[in-house]
């Protein structure tokens, strides 16, 4: 896994969006053996584009590009689902949203050890993957990766948080 984490770093350092298609060309030609790879590709993209807002947009079509160049993998279980690079970019969607902050405002433990000013960095650090989050899902639902259903999901939690101190929808 080291050597395809160092492959796909390469090439998606380089992302810019007049450059996307060769990019996207030379990620469908690395060989992936099974699901466990694809997933790790999939995590270093969405890791990357959740890094650099400004090109949420490139990475959305990267994965969109992608969609379609990845075999997709047989079920490991007996009853399991196969494991498509949609399947497996849902889960990671998933984690990612589920992992973030449900409030901005800093833990008690937050407020002991840290000064003013490391707190105040680390909470626009959290804000800014917040938000970052929300574009890529947002830009993810309009090249249809993702489905109404979920963005209607993390809609109603979104919107039903308002009553909430230091909930995160204040902007």
């Amino acid at each position: 896994l080291s050597q395809l984490h160092r492959q796909v770093l390469a090439l998606i350092n380089k992302i810019a969006p007049d450059n996307l298609q060769t990019i996207v060309n030379k990620l469908a030609m690395i060989d992936l053996d099974n699901a466990e790879e694809l997933q790790h590709v999939i995590a270093i993209v969405f890791k990357k584009a959740l890094e650099e807002p400004h090109y949420v947009e490139t990475y959305a079509d990267m994965m969109t590009a992608l969609r379609s160049r990845y075999p997709e993998f047989p079920a490991v279980e007996e009853q399991g689902r196969p494991s498509s690079f949609t399947r497996l970019l849902l889960n990671t969607v998933q984690e990612e949203y589920e992992s973030l902050p449900k409030s901005l405002k800093p833990t008690e433990d937050q407020l002991e050890r840290a000064d003013r000013e490391e707190l105040q960095f680390e909470l626009a650090k959290t804000k800014k993957k917040f938000l970052s989050n929300m574009k890529l899902i947002g830009e993810l639902f309009l090249r249809q990766l993702l489905s109404t259903k979920i963005i209607h999901a993390v809609l109603r939690e979104l919107l039903f948080c308002e009553g909430k101190q230091g909930a995160i929808p204040e902007e």
